[in-house]
């Protein structure tokens, strides 16, 4: 069977890093998550990157997205009575991904796993 990486809408790598850093009570952790480039049918009357190539029995010539990295950060406080309090920020430089013309994901031309704007957030957790 062959593998359907590099075919229209599928990413050839996804991956995440996270870097922690603790001193005493204060965590400050870091991620960045990041998503290859992937190609997708050309639609009539939109930019087409690669007009010449036709892949996986593909009707269409093809449209080369380029990759995408979203930077998420958090600082956390250990309570003394077992609790931890957080302020954090996803997507915090606001990245937005590339329009998708063939929709790959679902009926929107934005891809559902990229992120929609930066989201700030407060978590408290209590371990019993």
């Amino acid at each position: 069977m062959m593998g359907r990486v590099g075919q229209p809408g599928i990413f050839r790598l996804r991956s995440n890093l996270g870097v922690n850093w603790q001193l005493g009570n204060f965590t400050t952790q870091y991620t960045l998550r990041y998503y290859s480039g992937m190609v997708e049918s050309c639609v009539p009357n939109r930019p087409c990157t690669l007009p010449d190539r036709y892949a996986y029995g593909e009707p269409d010539a093809q449209r080369r997205v380029g990759g995408n990295a979203f930077h998420d950060i958090q600082v956390s406080y250990k309570l003394p009575w077992d609790g931890t309090v957080a302020l954090g920020s996803n997507n915090v430089f606001n990245h937005q991904g590339p329009i998708m013309f063939s929709k790959p994901s679902s009926s929107f031309p934005y891809y559902g796993g990229f992120d929609i704007g930066r989201t700030v957030y407060v978590k408290y957790s209590q371990r019993f």
